[in-house]
């Protein structure tokens, strides 16, 4: 690999650079195993099905408690 960057280089290629990229990015160097997308989204969608009721559960009760202290404070001013 490294002698074709040489002969290049030496016989005067101003493109060396397109030898030694054309060698480092060949088709083995973009084998993998699995997609790196398609396991982010597997990840995330089990997480939301994990957790998606509980937060769910949470922002109820979050909105249910900022309800009741708005009619307590409607009460009390009324008092």
């Amino acid at each position: 690999m490294f002698n074709r960057v040489k002969q290049a280089v030496s016989n005067g290629y101003a493109k060396a650079g397109v030898v030694v990229g054309s060698i480092t990015l060949s088709a083995p160097a973009f084998a993998v195993g699995e997609d790196p997308f398609d396991s982010a989204v597997t990840t995330l969608t089990t997480k939301i099905a994990a957790y998606g009721a509980g937060l769910a559960g949470l922002a109820v009760i979050g909105v249910g408690f900022m309800v009741g202290i708005k009619y307590i404070k409607k009460i009390r001013g009324a008092a």
